[in-house]
């Protein structure tokens, strides 16, 4: 990844742990992703106006631009990145992402110390207009069967959106999130708090966001249904399970997993005080210990229950990396 400019410089200490993080989340997808050939055409169109001049910033001057919120890193990402989220099915969801016209993607992050909210937003630049809104589509159709999902949300002036509420009071983590497409390009935003005090802030950013956006990235005349009489159906094209990691993973666990991290940093507090919205295990600072809902245990001797395991058997992932399964005792 380049540098990216206007972002704010930090001590070592602050850029280091959210690096590790990265790092170990998307080390695993890094081999799978150089023997994935993009399926898409030869000629990849490059969007304009670029990514990086389209996403907005809230209005509130509260905010200050924190890349450290998100769970890949800030600026341009790329599909291997974007797919990572999906952990066991990345090369599935990577390809599918390929064939539906996925270009390039961009995020941004901004947070309001104060009030301790997070606002993540990210635009995707499909090859046309049926990829995004593929993607869009199924996310809708999917979002109510994701854990801690309280209620739908809707956005007034915006007719491709669509959004929801996610509560994890025992964490406590709260999450809005929205999702809408203008011309080729998919966007999705999320606004995260400790506490149930979010309000009407995500509906007015994406009405925001939406606003400003460019009607397209890439001309309708350039998009594959507007220039071929082929067609892809992204629904058909894998089962259920796999696009459920992609659609879902993607907007709702990878966000909240930066959030909790990110959240936790930001007061003095035990760290048993924000657990995670998903399925990852709740570990320590110093990754040595996971929480089972009553006390501290060790990582190294014992494995959390719900904590995925590899396809052998043989490691479970902690939420950041993959740890050897210890032997029973003898």
């Amino acid at each position: 990844m380049t540098a990216r400019a206007g972002v704010q410089s930090r001590s070592p200490e602050a850029r280091a742990q959210p690096a590790d993080v990265v790092n170990r989340f998307l080390g695993g997808v890094a081999v799978a992703s150089v023997f994935l050939a993009p399926l898409a055409a030869a000629a990849t169109p490059t969007p304009s106006p670029a990514l990086d001049t389209v996403l907005v910033a809230p209005a509130d001057p509260g905010f200050a631009d924190d890349p450290n919120a998100l769970a890949f890193p800030e600026g341009i990402f790329t599909a291997p990145q974007w797919a990572a989220v999906a952990g066991t099915n990345a090369p599935q969801v990577e390809d599918q992402l390929h064939c539906d016209g996925f270009i390039t993607g961009y995020a941004r992050a901004w947070l309001d110390k104060a009030n301790n909210h997070i606002v993540t937003q990210a635009v995707v630049a499909f090859s046309g207009g049926k990829g995004a809104g593929n993607l869009l589509t199924y996310l809708a159709g999917n979002v109510t069967n994701t854990q801690y999902f309280s209620h739908a949300i809707s956005v007034s002036g915006i007719d491709s959106a669509g959004g929801a509420h996610f509560a994890n009071p025992a964490g406590p983590v709260y999450a809005d999130q929205i999702w809408f497409t203008k011309g080729n390009d998919y966007f999705y935003l999320a606004v995260l708090s400790p506490k149930d005090d979010i309000g009407d802030l995500a509906p007015t950013q994406a009405k925001r966001q939406f606003d400003v956006a460019p009607a397209y990235t890439i001309p309708p005349a350039q998009w594959p249904e507007n220039t071929s009489t082929s067609g892809f159906s992204w629904s058909g094209a894998l089962g259920s399970v796999a696009w459920i990691a992609l659609a879902v993973a993607a907007v709702v666990i990878a966000v909240v997993i930066a959030a909790v991290f990110l959240l936790s940093r930001q007061r003095p507090a035990p760290a048993a005080a924000y657990a995670s919205m998903s399925w990852t295990v709740q570990m320590s600072a110093d990754g040595n210990y996971w929480w089972d809902g009553a006390a501290w245990r060790d990582a190294s001797r014992d494995v959390p229950p719900s904590a995925q395991r590899s396809g052998d058997g043989y490691y479970w992932w902690d939420g950041r990396a993959w740890r050897l399964v210890p032997k029973p005792p003898s």
